[in-house]
């Protein structure tokens, strides 16, 4: 009897040991985190850039006087 109870304990134990599901689920979320930061660093870069050339453009139009 003692070695039916352990045998189903290692068996138990070695199934809730696993750790081989947790490497992707890691990986997705370090994916998603670094799309959702290259993703707020390009809206952040897009508008410095549509700045400087909206800047450019108005002092293409307005001839070049004070730029």
């Amino acid at each position: 009897m003692k070695q039916a109870i352990n045998h189903y304990y290692w068996k138990l134990y070695t199934q809730y040991r696993q750790e081989e599901g947790q490497d992707l689920i890691e990986y997705a979320l370090l994916a998603g985190l670094l799309a959702l930061a290259i993703v707020a660093g390009l809206m952040s870069a897009g508008s410095a850039i549509q700045d400087l050339f909206w800047r450019a453009a108005t002092c293409i139009g307005s001839g070049g006087g004070k730029c």
